[in-house]
């Protein structure tokens, strides 16, 4: 049978292990949790820096369908002009050979 003193001492270590193990244990996850959480900021940031490139290239296409959409027009425009310039030329052309 132990003495007071000596369940005492006995009680007092159990804890003090117990308090250790539990300080190791936390310690540990706490390690775990940093690794998931660098991991995590990691994939965040490729996943970031993919949405990135993807939204610039996204914009590029959007820009040049712009682009396309304002000069369009014009080009087409210009081309009309220009065919009915030269039309217009070959008329004069006709007509003065009909002269003739």
């Amino acid at each position: 049978e132990l003495s007071e003193v000596e369940a005492e001492a006995r009680a007092e270590t159990l804890a003090t292990e117990h308090a250790e193990s539990t300080r190791r244990d936390l310690e540990a996850e706490l390690e775990r949790l940093r690794v998931v959480e660098g991991a995590s900021e990691g994939a965040r940031a490729s996943l970031g820096q993919e949405l990135h490139q993807e939204l610039m290239s996204e914009r590029s296409e959007l820009e040049a369908l712009r682009r396309s959409v304002e000069e369009g027009p014009q080009e087409d425009i210009r081309k009309a002009e220009e065919t009915a310039e030269r039309l217009k030329e070959e008329v004069i052309e006709l007509r003065r050979s009909l002269e003739d």
